[in-house]
């Protein structure tokens, strides 16, 4: 397996990673910090604040809501394993990339984290859309938000079935003016 293969699954672990921190962001807030009748704006304000913690601070706030035991503790492996990723994988296996053994061991762990992220933030979706329809929003309008903010965390690096990329700039055109 090339080298390339590891900093790809690095790259899709940090990119994933951080789609699953602003799930939690967006549960937290409006499960916890939002009063019902708040202004849009002052909403915006409380994500964006809310969006700047760390994991490990976003877990913590976890802990004022119904979660087993159990799951806070898979959640804080999740938090030891994306800090390893971010703070230390390198220092500490940065050689391992160049032997072939090591190597699919590093991008094993790797692809871990990855599939813990992808896990979690289904997770969280799916508690804030219960969370959300137990209030009896209209869910026709949460689904079109989710899928709004979806594309805007994956348009510019969507994939389209042919396999090549679509790069697009930040108002959605294609490159080339289309």
């Amino acid at each position: 397996m090339p080298i390339s293969t590891v900093y790809r699954a690095l790259g899709r672990a940090l990119w994933i990673t951080q789609a699953f921190e602003n799930t939690l962001a967006y549960y937290l807030t409006m499960t916890l910090k939002l009063a019902p009748d708040v202004a849009e704006e002052e909403a915006r304000a409380i994500l964006e604040r809310t969006q700047k913690k760390t994991l490990g601070q976003l877990l913590r706030l976890c802990e004022n809501t119904e979660m087993s035991t159990k799951v806070e503790d898979r959640l804080e492996h999740f938090l030891q394993e994306r800090n390893w990723l971010i703070h230390r994988s390198w220092r500490e296996c940065s050689t391992d990339i160049l032997n072939e053994t090591r190597r699919s061991a590093l991008l094993e762990r790797i692809d871990g984290i990855s599939d813990q992220a992808k896990h979690w933030n289904a997770e969280f979706l799916r508690l804030l859309k219960s969370w959300c329809e137990r209030r009896g929003m209209d869910m026709r309008e949460v689904d079109r938000h989710a899928r709004d903010m979806l594309h805007e965390w994956l348009g510019a690096y969507a994939e389209p079935k042919d396999g090549r990329p679509d790069r697009r700039d930040t108002t959605g055109k294609q490159e080339g003016g289309q």
